[in-house]
């Protein structure tokens, strides 16, 4: 659909292939145009002052100001005055078929600004896909379409969206002030985005890739986990060691009840499989909290290694996997006696963890050494060579997404 006006005179035809032409005000027909726009459209903009369209991604029309905020193909935030604009046509937005879907490891690299694709086949990247200003957290959408980034810069902080099938950019979405980690419901409607620098959360619309609410949390917040019901999220506030819990159904947020203050420092959080256990992982007291769900307490305190920094369950759940940046270790717990039963040496500085949906493997990023460590869990020990990746590898998702 184009809707353009025909000259730069203040009274001048305005048409609309969907309405059929109509003598109006210029600024009048386009402004009323933005007003029905959906954020996340894609729109080719003609201004009157220049001869050189742009493409952006539409985010927010001002009614009253007549200002109009967009993102432009880079990621670059722009805003205008919607009577600038002399056409807008509105792109068709393509849903490419996914026909073959294949098990990946993304991992972002927080110093070269991208991704590394592995397949854990071969064990080799296969691709190494551009992102914002350090990457951290990643998350994939259910379809496996789509995969979401959060760019941990500041004071623009941004989550880009990749499409899988080609291994492009497709969206930037402005967020709040140093994002780090990120999770998306278990019915791909909603991503949830932990901004450490402004004590938030942003709510993404994955259909309009919009930030549809801000959530007040605790003091930097860094990692989130939701339930697999989808019914809680549970966020970590390092700088007030706390524990927020955002209830979607009630629309609120209360805090994780700590008897005996054994959350310290609180960095990486991961939810059992059956949902009625979370691990918190406690940075400066180099130990895991446990959290009953259903009471929201924590019940039980337990030591790892030195800087614990992420931890991730076994689809079964009955193991779980702790990163020691310090040791340069993973501890590994048995969760019905909630202790460390093992440890496995991997390499400099791990930060993140995540298992194959089978179980059978753990992939470890290691930011000090620029690659990545396979685990076998049968034997608990590394297998093959470490694979090369960017430049500090500190986030990192495993699942089935499209290939083809």
């Amino acid at each position: 659909m184009l809707a353009s006006s025909s000259n730069r005179r203040k009274k001048c035809s305005c048409y609309d292939s969907s309405l059929g032409k109509n003598k109006l005000e210029c600024s009048s027909c386009i402004c009323n145009l933005f007003r029905n726009i959906t954020p996340g459209t894609i729109l080719t903009l003609y201004f009157f002052d220049s001869p050189t369209p742009i493409t952006v991604t539409f985010i927010k029309f001002n009614g009253k100001t007549g200002c109009v905020k967009a993102i432009d193909s880079l990621g670059n935030p722009v805003s205008f005055q919607c009577n600038e604009v002399i056409s807008i046509q509105f792109l068709p937005i393509v849903v490419p078929t996914c026909t073959v879907q294949a098990l990946r490891v993304y991992v972002s690299n927080s110093d070269s600004n991208n991704i590394s694709v592995i397949d854990p086949v071969s064990n080799t990247v296969v691709n190494t896909i551009p992102a914002g200003a350090n990457p951290s957290g990643i998350a994939f959408t259910p379809d496996g379409r789509r995969t979401y980034v959060a760019n941990n810069n500041s004071p623009n902080g941004t989550v880009s969206v990749i499409d899988n099938l080609t291994n492009t950019i497709v969206a930037t979405i402005p967020v709040g002030v140093f994002p780090t980690s990120i999770a998306i419901t278990p019915d791909g409607t909603r991503a949830y985005v932990t901004n450490d620098g402004d004590t938030t959360v942003s709510v993404i619309d994955t259909a309009t890739n919009t930030v549809i609410q801000t959530i007040t949390v605790g003091l930097s917040p860094f990692d989130i986990a939701i339930t697999p019901d989808g019914a809680f999220a549970y966020v970590t506030n390092t700088s007030d060691n706390s524990v927020s819990v955002i209830d979607f159904v009630m629309n609120t947020v209360d805090t994780v009840t700590d008897p005996v203050s054994s959350i310290q420092t609180p960095v990486g959080i991961a939810i059992s499989p059956d949902g009625l256990t979370a691990y918190v992982v406690n940075l400066v007291t180099d130990s895991v909290s446990v959290i009953n769900t259903t009471t929201k307490t924590v019940n039980n305190n337990f030591n790892v290694g030195t800087a614990p920094l992420e931890v991730a369950f076994s689809p079964s759940g009955t193991r779980a996997y702790v990163v020691n940046n310090i040791s340069n270790s993973v501890s590994v717990v048995d969760t019905a006696l909630q202790t460390e039963i093992g440890t496995i040496t991997v390499g400099n500085g791990p930060t993140a963890v995540a298992l194959t949906p089978d179980g059978a493997f753990a992939y470890v990023t290691n930011g000090g050494s620029n690659n990545v460590s396979v685990i076998d869990t049968a034997t608990n020990s590394v297998v093959n060579p470490p694979i090369p990746v960017g430049l500090n590898p500190n986030g990192i998702a495993i699942g089935v997404v499209c290939i083809r």
